[in-house]
């Protein structure tokens, strides 16, 4: 993440591997390892999935939904910030509307860190940090 808030790049192992010279550009963490971020949905497993996933160093959960602005996001949201307050960054989404937007953003116990706005096939995402 650039120092404007902006999500700088993502990058795949296999890159990573190759790229080790370009190390500086990398997103990295306070103590120089790579920041880890993973996806989880909404079900009862996925509570059980981001504990294994924080566990084992994951800084930044995406609660990914076809619909972002439903109620299990914003439970998801609220769970997950109850239980890591700020220690794990967490993105919401897919969203495509402001309606959508403040919906997510009403509630101030499971207010989001960013938002992935973009719905459907071929369509780039973009992720906005507040």
């Amino acid at each position: 993440m650039t120092s404007t808030g902006k999500l700088a790049g993502m990058y795949v192992w296999g890159d990573l591997k190759k790229d080790q010279a370009k190390r500086e550009r990398f997103s990295l963490d306070e103590e120089g390892h790579f920041l880890v971020g993973a996806a989880i949905g909404v079900g009862p497993a996925d509570l059980e999935r981001a504990d294994l996933l924080v566990s084992h160093g994951c800084r930044v959960l995406v609660i990914d939904s076809s619909h972002g602005a439903c109620k299990p996001v914003r439970d998801m949201l609220r769970a997950l910030k109850q239980k890591y307050g700020d220690r794990v960054d967490i993105i919401a989404g897919n969203i495509a509307s402001y309606a959508s937007a403040k919906y997510l953003l009403e509630d101030e116990t499971a207010m989001p860190d960013a938002l992935k706005v973009g719905i459907g096939p071929g369509m780039l995402p973009k992720i906005y940090f507040l």
